[in-house]
C-alpha cells in the first residue's frame, strides 16, 4: 500500500491511495469473474459428458438451469445459448443419421418410404429435433397439420432455444390457421431473421401479414426478402400471392433437385396453390 510521507503533497497521496485501492479491487473482480466462469464452464463440461452418455434431456435441463443462473453474465449466456441451439440436432447414433439422410433423399421420389425411415429413426432418438422437424414438414406439405402442433410445442418447451423447432412450429401454426400463435412465435424469434433461417422467417411474417390484409407491410417484407435472397424462386410465389399476377411463367415448374435440397426447411417452397388455399382459409 502507498504510504504518505511529510514531503508527499496531499493531492498526490489521495490519487495514489485510491489508485491502489482501485487496482486491488480490479484484481479481486477479475479473480471473481474467473472463478464464476470456471463454474459455468464446468457445467458445460458436465452437459457434454451427459451427451456422450446419450442423456440429451439431462444435458438440456442442466444447460437451461445454468443459463438462468448466469443470465447477467453476457459471455456465459452467449456460449450456452449457442450450445442449446445445436444440441437437439446432434445425432447420437450413426444409424439414426443414416436413416435421416436417406429419408431426405427419398422424400421427393417416395414420400411413404421417407416417412417410414424418419419414424424408425425417431424411435431410436425421440428427442432429436432434426427428425421431429422433418416429419412435421412432411405433414405440412400433405396438409395434415392438426396432429403435429402438440409434438412441436412439447419439443419447443423442452428446449426453447432451438431455432429449427421454433421455425417448424411457426410453419405449423400457419398451416393450422393459428394466426395469433404465429404472430407470437415470429415476435419471439425476431433475431432469427438475421441468422440461419432468415428467409423462412421473413416468409412466415409475410404470410401472416397477407392473411391479415396488411398489404403495405407485405410490400416491405417482400422487398426485404428479395434483398436478402435475390435468387430464391419463392420470390415469384410471394409476388403472385401479393399482386395476384398470372403465375403461368412460374419458375418453380423447372426447379432442380439441388434447389429442393437448398430450401428443404421450407415446406411452402414453390407451393403456390397450397398457400393460396391457406391464405383464403
Amino acid at each position: 500500500m502507498f504510504k504518505k510521507t511529510k514531503s508527499t503533497p496531499f493531492i498526490i497521496y489521495i490519487v495514489c491511495f485510491f489508485g491502489v485501492l482501485l487496482s486491488e479491487g480490479k484484481e479481486k473482480l477479475i479473480a471473481g469473474l474467473k472463478e464464476k466462469n470456471k463454474e459455468y464452464r464446468s457445467e458445460i463440461k458436465e452437459a457434454e459428458e451427459l451427451i456422450i452418455k446419450k442423456n440429451r434431456l439431462g444435458a438440456v435441463k442442466l444447460l437451461l438451469k445454468t443459463l438462468e443462473k448466469e443470465k447477467l453474465n453476457k459471455v456465459a449466456t452467449l456460449e450456452i445459448k449457442k450450445i442449446l441451439k445445436e444440441i437437439n440436432g446432434l445425432f447420437l447414433n450413426e444409424k439414426v443419421q443414416q436413416n435421416y439422410e436417406l429419408a431426405l433423399n427419398l422424400k421427393n421420389s417416395d414420400i411413404n418410404q421417407s416417412n417410414q425411415k424418419l419414424e424408425e429413426a425417431l424411435s431410436w432418438e425421440p428427442d432429436n429435433f432434426n427428425i421431429i422437424s422433418e416429419l412435421a414438414r412432411q405433414k405440412i406439405k400433405a396438409k395434415d397439420c392438426k396432429n403435429i402442433i402438440g409434438v412441436l410445442e412439447n419439443a419447443a418447451a423442452i428446449n426453447p432455444w432451438d431455432e429449427a423447432i421454433n421455425l417448424t412450429l411457426g410453419q405449423g401454426y400457419f398451416c393450422n390457421n393459428e394466426m395469433a400463435k404465429l404472430a407470437q412465435i415470429i415476435l419471439r424469434n425476431k433475431d432469427s431473421k438475421r441468422k440461419k433461417f432468415s428467409s423462412e422467417w421473413l416468409q412466415l411474417e409475410f404470410l401472416n401479414k397477407l392473411k391479415n390484409k396488411e398489404i403495405n407491410k407485405c410490400k416491405e417484407l417482400l422487398k426485404e426478402f428479395k434483398d436478402k435472397d435475390p435468387n430464391n424462386l419463392q420470390i415469384e410465389v410471394l409476388e403472385t400471392l401479393l399482386f395476384k399476377n398470372n403465375p403461368a411463367s412460374l419458375a418453380c415448374k423447372s426447379m432442380s433437385p439441388n434447389l429442393l435440397w437448398k430450401y428443404q426447411f421450407d415446406p411452402y417452397f414453390c407451393e403456390l396453390e397450397k398457400l393460396v388455399e391457406l391464405i383464403e382459409k
